[in-house]
Protein backbone atom coordinates (compact mmCIF):
# COMPACT_ATOMS: atom_id res chain seq x y z
CA UNK A 1 0.00 0.00 0.00
CA UNK A 2 1.26 3.15 -1.18
CA UNK A 3 -0.53 5.63 1.86
CA UNK A 4 -2.04 3.77 5.08
CA UNK A 5 -6.00 3.30 5.07
CA UNK A 6 -8.10 2.85 8.43
CA UNK A 7 -10.79 0.55 7.93
CA UNK A 8 -13.33 0.45 10.49
CA UNK A 9 -16.17 -2.04 11.48
CA UNK A 10 -19.45 -3.37 14.12
CA UNK A 11 -19.69 -6.58 14.47
CA UNK A 12 -22.24 -8.80 13.62
CA UNK A 13 -24.20 -9.89 16.78
CA UNK A 14 -25.80 -13.10 15.72
CA UNK A 15 -29.51 -12.14 15.08
CA UNK A 16 -28.59 -11.50 10.66
CA UNK A 17 -29.60 -14.09 8.20
CA UNK A 18 -26.04 -14.83 8.14
CA UNK A 19 -24.51 -14.05 11.61
CA UNK A 20 -21.33 -14.43 10.07
CA UNK A 21 -18.23 -11.96 11.88
CA UNK A 22 -16.55 -10.25 10.17
CA UNK A 23 -13.41 -10.05 12.34
CA UNK A 24 -11.40 -13.12 11.26
CA UNK A 25 -11.77 -11.87 7.59
CA UNK A 26 -10.33 -8.50 7.85
CA UNK A 27 -7.51 -9.48 9.92
CA UNK A 28 -6.95 -11.97 7.50
CA UNK A 29 -7.04 -8.66 4.83
CA UNK A 30 -5.02 -6.98 7.52
CA UNK A 31 -1.93 -9.22 7.31
CA UNK A 32 -2.26 -9.81 3.41
CA UNK A 33 -1.68 -5.50 3.23
CA UNK A 34 0.54 -3.69 5.21
CA UNK A 35 -0.71 -0.46 6.10
CA UNK A 36 -4.23 -1.92 6.47
CA UNK A 37 -5.25 -1.06 10.23
CA UNK A 38 -8.49 -2.36 11.28
CA UNK A 39 -10.38 -1.02 14.01
CA UNK A 40 -13.54 -2.69 15.89
CA UNK A 41 -15.97 -0.28 16.94
CA UNK A 42 -19.04 -0.64 19.58
CA UNK A 43 -20.72 2.54 19.36
CA UNK A 44 -22.18 4.74 16.53
CA UNK A 45 -19.05 7.14 14.24
CA UNK A 46 -17.70 10.19 15.48
CA UNK A 47 -17.26 11.86 12.37
CA UNK A 48 -19.29 15.11 11.98
CA UNK A 49 -22.12 14.02 9.46
CA UNK A 50 -21.67 9.80 9.56
CA UNK A 51 -24.47 7.95 9.20
CA UNK A 52 -24.77 5.49 12.59
CA UNK A 53 -24.18 1.74 11.11
CA UNK A 54 -27.35 0.64 8.70
CA UNK A 55 -26.73 -2.63 10.96
CA UNK A 56 -23.83 -5.63 12.04
CA UNK A 57 -21.71 -5.99 10.21
CA UNK A 58 -20.79 -2.70 8.79
CA UNK A 59 -17.23 -2.15 7.40
CA UNK A 60 -16.47 1.68 6.65
CA UNK A 61 -13.74 3.08 5.01
CA UNK A 62 -13.08 7.03 5.42
CA UNK A 63 -11.88 8.73 2.37
CA UNK A 64 -8.70 11.02 2.47
CA UNK A 65 -9.79 12.82 -0.34
CA UNK A 66 -10.93 16.75 0.17
CA UNK A 67 -14.37 16.61 1.72
CA UNK A 68 -14.46 13.80 3.36
CA UNK A 69 -17.13 11.13 2.94
CA UNK A 70 -17.12 7.16 3.55
CA UNK A 71 -17.13 3.74 1.49
CA UNK A 72 -19.07 1.48 3.73
CA UNK A 73 -20.32 -2.06 3.16
CA UNK A 74 -23.66 -2.79 5.55
CA UNK A 75 -23.82 -6.91 5.24
CA UNK A 76 -21.61 -9.57 5.62
CA UNK A 77 -19.23 -9.28 2.34
CA UNK A 78 -19.59 -12.36 0.20
CA UNK A 79 -19.26 -13.41 -3.18
CA UNK A 80 -18.57 -10.25 -5.17
CA UNK A 81 -19.05 -8.12 -2.44
CA UNK A 82 -15.86 -9.11 -1.03
CA UNK A 83 -14.12 -8.45 -4.58
CA UNK A 84 -15.16 -4.78 -4.32
CA UNK A 85 -14.07 -4.23 -0.94
CA UNK A 86 -10.87 -5.51 -1.98
CA UNK A 87 -11.16 -2.88 -4.66
CA UNK A 88 -11.83 -0.01 -2.43
CA UNK A 89 -9.18 -0.87 -0.41
CA UNK A 90 -7.04 -0.70 -3.29
CA UNK A 91 -8.22 2.43 -4.83
CA UNK A 92 -7.70 4.08 -0.99
CA UNK A 93 -4.27 3.24 -0.49
CA UNK A 94 -2.94 3.90 -4.42
CA UNK A 95 -4.16 7.51 -4.12
CA UNK A 96 -6.68 6.54 -7.12
CA UNK A 97 -9.58 8.74 -6.05
CA UNK A 98 -7.38 11.97 -6.38
CA UNK A 99 -7.34 10.64 -10.28
CA UNK A 100 -9.52 12.97 -11.56
CA UNK A 101 -12.91 13.53 -12.77
CA UNK A 102 -15.23 11.18 -14.79
CA UNK A 103 -16.29 10.82 -18.58
CA UNK A 104 -16.51 13.69 -20.33
CA UNK A 105 -16.38 16.25 -17.81
CA UNK A 106 -14.24 19.41 -17.13
CA UNK A 107 -12.42 18.20 -13.51
CA UNK A 108 -12.99 22.23 -12.33
CA UNK A 109 -17.09 21.72 -13.64
CA UNK A 110 -17.20 18.08 -11.71
CA UNK A 111 -15.72 18.68 -9.04
CA UNK A 112 -16.82 21.84 -7.64
CA UNK A 113 -20.26 20.68 -5.94
CA UNK A 114 -18.80 18.26 -3.31
CA UNK A 115 -16.00 20.85 -2.47
CA UNK A 116 -18.16 23.65 -2.27
CA UNK A 117 -20.81 21.73 -0.15
CA UNK A 118 -18.77 19.60 2.18
CA UNK A 119 -19.48 16.00 3.24
CA UNK A 120 -22.25 15.51 0.01
CA UNK A 121 -24.64 12.97 -0.60
CA UNK A 122 -24.44 8.79 -0.42
CA UNK A 123 -24.98 6.83 -2.92
CA UNK A 124 -27.21 3.52 -1.54
CA UNK A 125 -26.61 0.58 -3.43
CA UNK A 126 -29.30 -2.92 -2.29
CA UNK A 127 -27.46 -5.67 -3.70
CA UNK A 128 -27.31 -9.62 -3.45
CA UNK A 129 -23.86 -11.38 -3.15
CA UNK A 130 -24.67 -13.54 -6.09
CA UNK A 131 -26.50 -11.02 -8.68
CA UNK A 132 -24.35 -10.66 -11.62
CA UNK A 133 -26.11 -7.19 -12.38
CA UNK A 134 -25.31 -5.86 -8.85
CA UNK A 135 -21.23 -6.52 -8.98
CA UNK A 136 -21.66 -4.03 -12.62
CA UNK A 137 -23.30 -1.47 -10.90
CA UNK A 138 -21.14 -1.44 -7.54
CA UNK A 139 -18.22 -1.11 -9.86
CA UNK A 140 -19.22 1.68 -11.66
CA UNK A 141 -20.13 4.08 -8.91
CA UNK A 142 -17.32 3.39 -7.25
CA UNK A 143 -15.16 4.73 -9.95
CA UNK A 144 -17.56 7.34 -9.86
CA UNK A 145 -17.68 8.01 -6.29
CA UNK A 146 -14.04 7.95 -5.75
CA UNK A 147 -13.55 10.21 -8.88
CA UNK A 148 -15.81 13.14 -6.60
CA UNK A 149 -14.32 14.42 -3.25
CA UNK A 150 -17.01 14.79 -0.90
CA UNK A 151 -19.48 12.18 -1.76
CA UNK A 152 -20.29 8.62 -0.18
CA UNK A 153 -21.17 5.02 -0.83
CA UNK A 154 -22.99 2.66 0.30
CA UNK A 155 -23.66 -1.25 -0.64
CA UNK A 156 -26.38 -2.90 1.41
CA UNK A 157 -26.90 -6.56 1.28
CA UNK A 158 -30.84 -6.75 0.87
CA UNK A 159 -31.30 -9.89 2.28
CA UNK A 160 -29.40 -9.36 5.40
CA UNK A 161 -31.70 -5.67 6.38
CA UNK A 162 -34.88 -6.84 4.96
CA UNK A 163 -36.72 -3.90 7.22
CA UNK A 164 -34.68 -1.12 6.04
CA UNK A 165 -35.56 -2.36 2.69
CA UNK A 166 -39.01 -2.20 2.79
CA UNK A 167 -38.65 1.28 4.46
CA UNK A 168 -36.77 2.25 1.28
CA UNK A 169 -39.14 0.66 -0.96
CA UNK A 170 -36.40 -2.15 -2.56
CA UNK A 171 -37.98 -4.76 -4.36
CA UNK A 172 -35.52 -5.91 -6.53
CA UNK A 173 -31.55 -5.96 -6.90
CA UNK A 174 -29.73 -3.81 -7.83
CA UNK A 175 -31.38 -1.19 -6.77
CA UNK A 176 -29.04 2.15 -6.75
CA UNK A 177 -30.00 5.50 -5.31
CA UNK A 178 -28.21 8.72 -5.90
CA UNK A 179 -29.23 12.57 -6.72
CA UNK A 180 -32.92 12.13 -6.18
CA UNK A 181 -33.21 9.09 -8.57
CA UNK A 182 -33.26 5.15 -8.78
CA UNK A 183 -32.14 2.82 -11.19
CA UNK A 184 -33.06 -0.65 -10.95
CA UNK A 185 -30.37 -2.50 -13.66
CA UNK A 186 -26.64 -0.26 -13.75
CA UNK A 187 -26.94 2.89 -15.54
CA UNK A 188 -25.81 4.19 -18.43
CA UNK A 189 -22.48 6.02 -17.21
CA UNK A 190 -22.89 9.57 -17.95
CA UNK A 191 -26.31 9.49 -17.05
CA UNK A 192 -25.11 8.85 -13.05
CA UNK A 193 -22.63 11.10 -13.37
CA UNK A 194 -24.87 13.90 -14.41
CA UNK A 195 -26.97 12.94 -10.86
CA UNK A 196 -23.77 13.02 -9.28
CA UNK A 197 -22.54 15.90 -10.28
CA UNK A 198 -25.78 17.68 -10.35
CA UNK A 199 -28.32 16.32 -7.91
CA UNK A 200 -31.45 17.09 -7.74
Amino acid sequence: MRRPVRLHYWEADGDGETGLPVGPLLAELASLAPGLEVVREEDSPEGAGEPPPLGRPEIRLRRGAPGGGWIRFAGYPAGFVRLELVEALAALASGEEEAGPGPGEAGAESRAPAERDGPGQEVRIWVSPTCSRCARTVRLALGMVLALPGLSLAVIVATEFPEAARQEGIRTVPTLVAGGRRWLEPPPPRELWEALVRPG
